[in-house]
């Protein structure tokens, strides 16, 4: 699984500083082993945060890893936002008319992410 994360389109927030290279050269085995974490967060791009397929099988694939480095920490879900009514990208590069359409298809894409890696919480 050689440089599983760095082709992941999910961010793993776990540490206070960012390479280009992070994942590339594995240095997130380094950060996973930096501290004893409390907790993790997962979050999917907001584009593409309502469709549940782009969150897999990333999502498990990656949190095999981490939960295997970090077993005794608390696994979060980041849900993202819904984009301003009538903005051109919520309208025009993602097809929805309405904003609380978006909201929705986030919420039951966070919460099926939750249910597949059985997550802790949600962050709404």
């Amino acid at each position: 699984m050689q440089n599983l994360i760095y082709s992941l389109p999910i961010i793993l927030l776990i540490s206070f500083f960012w390479k280009a290279d992070f994942f590339k050269r594995d240095l997130y085995k380094e950060a996973l082993s930096l501290e004893d974490w409390d907790i993790i967060t997962y979050q999917q791009a907001s584009h593409d945060s309502g469709i549940y397929d782009k969150y897999q099988p990333f999502l498990c694939d990656l949190h095999k890893v981490v939960k295997e480095a970090c077993p005794d920490a608390k696994f979060y879900i980041h849900q993202t936002w819904a984009y301003e009514q009538d903005s051109q990208r919520l309208n025009t590069e993602l097809g929805y008319e309405d904003c609380r359409d978006m909201y929705n298809d986030i919420k039951v894409s966070a919460l099926k992410a939750a249910k597949s890696i059985d997550a802790d919480f949600i962050i709404p």
